[in-house]
This record gives structure tokens, C-alpha cells and sequence, in this order.
């Protein structure tokens, strides 16, 4: 699963719509070679994580079961797929899901959430710091 935490980590865009890629090559267009923060963006961005190509449909079925999820009212975090969601999506496309699939796609599905909750903690971490 590293390939999809990075993925997340890298490229899954912030609230203000920029991601953690974009401004780590802002860094190693502005600061000196040198530099620490430099060093540090190079480092991570040399890290290249490919889905492996037999997990691509497993990739394309999370994010479309993903994009059409609920959230939490109160907390605004995504709602787990459900079994039932999968089942009447797979359904409706006329897909085959083997159970292994499922699994995958459910563990997609909790790493996604859990990142969506520490990002949403460190984004009110930042705030209440900005506020004291």
C-alpha cells in the first residue's frame, strides 16, 4: 500500500486546493542547493512509487466507489464504503468483484479514511496554533 499512502501523502490536494508535490517542487525551485529544505524535497520526491500494473483496476473501481461516498455531517470526514455500496455498484456496472478485490478496495478505503482524519486534525492543529 506504500504506492497509494504516497499517492495521498503527495498528490491528494490540501484545502486550498495545492498538494504536498507541488510544493515540494516550489522548493527545489527556490531555495539554495544547499539548503535543508532542499535536500529534504529532492529526497522525497526521488521516491518513486508505481501501482503495480495488476492492481490498476482495483486503483480505478476505489476511486469511483470513492468519488460517489458520503460524508459525516458533523465532522465532514468520508463515510467507509460499505459491502452493500460495492455490491450494488459492481452490480450496476456488471462487474465481477472476487472477494480478494473487495478486501483491497476496503483497505484502500481505510487508509483513505484514516489520512483524511490526520489531515483534517493537523489542519485544525495549525489553526488553533495560528489562533493562541
Amino acid at each position: 500500500m506504500n504506492y497509494f499512502e504516497t499517492y495521498l501523502d503527495l498528490d491528494f490536494p490540501n484545502e486550498d486546493g495545492t498538494t504536498k508535490r507541488q510544493h515540494l517542487l516550489q522548493v527545489l525551485q527556490t531555495a539554495p542547493k544547499d539548503s535543508s529544505f532542499y535536500k529534504e524535497a529532492e529526497e522525497i520526491l526521488s521516491k518513486n512509487y508505481e501501482l503495480p500494473a495488476c492492481f490498476e483496476h482495483i486503483w480505478e473501481w476505489f476511486w469511483e466507489l470513492s468519488n460517489a461516498r458520503s460524508y459525516d455531517g458533523m465532522s465532514g470526514l468520508p463515510n467507509p464504503i460499505s459491502f452493500t455500496e460495492i455490491k450494488n455498484w459492481a452490480e450496476l456496472k456488471g462487474i465481477v468483484v472476487r472477494d480478494y478485490e473487495v478486501d483491497l478496495i476496503r483497505k484502500l478505503d481505510k487508509i483513505f479514511i484514516n489520512f483524511f482524519a490526520k489531515r483534517r486534525l493537523q489542519t485544525k492543529e495549525a489553526i488553533g496554533k495560528k489562533n493562541a
